[in-house]
């Protein structure tokens, strides 16, 4: 494949893939941003690198049903906590005062506690119902689970973002990395101990809540102040104020949310719990350098982009870099992978997890998209445009619930990963594109 792309819309030049590191230098400086970006690049790296280092291990020490249990509660818990806080928690960065900032943060725990406690009733009554529906008897063991993944899961979102809100980009690094070793240990100890799925799960948990007591500490060291004016009136005042994110942003989560994580829903039903974790294994080690770098320049660029946002400039610029450097940067390490992938999968995780690599040149594709364009989809959020991406994600779930029901109808899970990664490729188009629109009209 060539190295070169078509003419650069922000430059007038043609771009290269050796221009990408001078594009990275001016959207996010040499400064105090490019050093943030980097201390969370650099958390974000370690726990993504231990991660990738246990996969050979955990593919050794569990199969790919195991795996296929582990998808289904990790897609029930990414779906349930994004109702976990009503997405209050989103709106804490860009609060003007931090009075308010820290009301969200206690409204945000309040309702995370009463949703927590809702899904563990549900799971009691109706757990044993759950698992012959997936017709895995094993699932009902684990399922009482669920709500503590949430309660942990949303916790730390809570103080992440009011983490982002104070800079403290190094606090946020070390729970990158606490977050990365606990969830590995864990999980090959319990391998060790030939636990199955359930060795899986807890390390999962420990992986997504590990570091919440460190930032809330941390949260409460550096602005006493402001948690001394948390009140219930107070609280019922920014939930007034900022209302458009529990009744726009929700729903466009939940939606993206849900049809992101419809294969880990659907295909331990459909397909049986072996065709889930081969998926399952492919998605996540693809997703390890693709969360490492989305994620790290999603954190500091949410920021800047408030930063511009309320001084009133336009973002336009911003964005288009954001694109043509990420696409750049990921080009020809996504051509080798897709080209090598299912020899690779079968050297390294073992022969009986090639058709894993199989399934990894079907998502692909995809989330080489989505790398480009997870960025910079916080500007919805900071241009208060949320009805626009409601819009875009009531269309990606239907049309991802459409090509996923394609796949039942037909009795074929390869058919259904392929369609699947075109809609993936589609709707993020249509997010780039709306993005896009909307900056270039001034919405700022």
């Amino acid at each position: 494949m060539p190295d070169t792309l078509p003419v650069s819309t922000v430059t007038g030049r043609p771009f290269s893939i050796s221009a990408v590191p001078s594009l990275l230098r001016s959207v996010f400086g040499r400064g105090r941003f490019g050093w943030n970006v980097t201390m969370v690049a650099g958390g974000t790296a370690i726990a993504q690198v231990v991660a990738a280092a246990s996969s050979p291990i955990l593919s050794r020490l569990y199969d790919p049903k195991d795996f296929g249990v582990l998808s289904f509660f990790t897609a029930v818990v990414s779906v349930l906590v994004i109702l976990g806080s009503w997405r209050y928690e989103q709106a804490i960065p860009v609060a003007k005062r931090d009075r308010q900032a820290s009301n969200l943060l206690a409204l945000s725990i309040a309702l995370l506690l009463m949703m927590s406690l809702a899904t563990l009733v549900v799971t009691l009554l109706f757990g044993g119902r759950i698992a012959q529906l997936i017709g895995d008897p094993s699932i009902g063991k684990f399922i009482f689970l669920i709500p503590l993944g949430l309660l942990g899961s949303g916790g730390y979102q809570a103080f992440n973002f009011l983490a982002i809100r104070q800079q403290s980009y190094a606090r946020i690094s070390t729970t990158k990395i606490t977050q990365g070793i606990g969830m590995v240990l864990s999980q090959v100890g319990l391998g060790l101990l030939h636990a199955g799925a359930f060795g899986l799960l807890c390390g999962d948990i420990i992986g997504r809540s590990g570091g919440v007591f460190s930032l809330a500490r941390g949260a409460w060291r550096d602005n006493r102040a402001a948690f001394s004016g948390i009140s219930l009136p107070r609280m019922r005042t920014v939930a007034r104020t900022f209302r458009d994110f529990p009744r726009f942003s929700t729903v466009n989560a939940l939606l993206g949310g849900a049809a992101m994580h419809l294969p880990g829903l659907l295909f331990p039903i459909a397909f049986g719990t072996a065709v889930a974790g081969h998926y399952f294994l492919a998605f996540r080690v693809l997703a390890i350098p693709i969360t490492l770098v989305s994620q790290s320049f999603t954190t500091v660029f949410y920021q800047k982009a408030c930063t511009y946002h309320h001084a009133g400039n336009s973002l336009k610029k911003l964005v288009l870099m954001v694109y043509a450097s990420l696409i750049g940067l990921a080009l020809i390490p996504a051509v080798i992978l897709f080209v090598y992938s299912p020899d690779l999968f079968a050297v390294v995780f073992g022969e009986n997890y090639r058709v894993s690599g199989e399934y990894a040149r079907f998502i692909l594709p995809w989330l080489l998209v989505v790398l480009a364009v997870q960025p910079t989809s916080v500007v919805f959020q900071v241009i208060g445009a949320q009805r626009w991406l409601t819009v875009i994600e009531v269309f990606g779930f239907s049309l991802r619930a459409s090509v996923i029901a394609i796949a039942l109808f037909m009795n074929d899970a390869l058919l259904g990963i392929g369609l699947y990664s075109l809609a993936g490729i589609l709707i993020n188009v249509v997010m780039a594109i709306t993005i896009l629109h909307l900056v270039a009209k001034g919405n700022r």
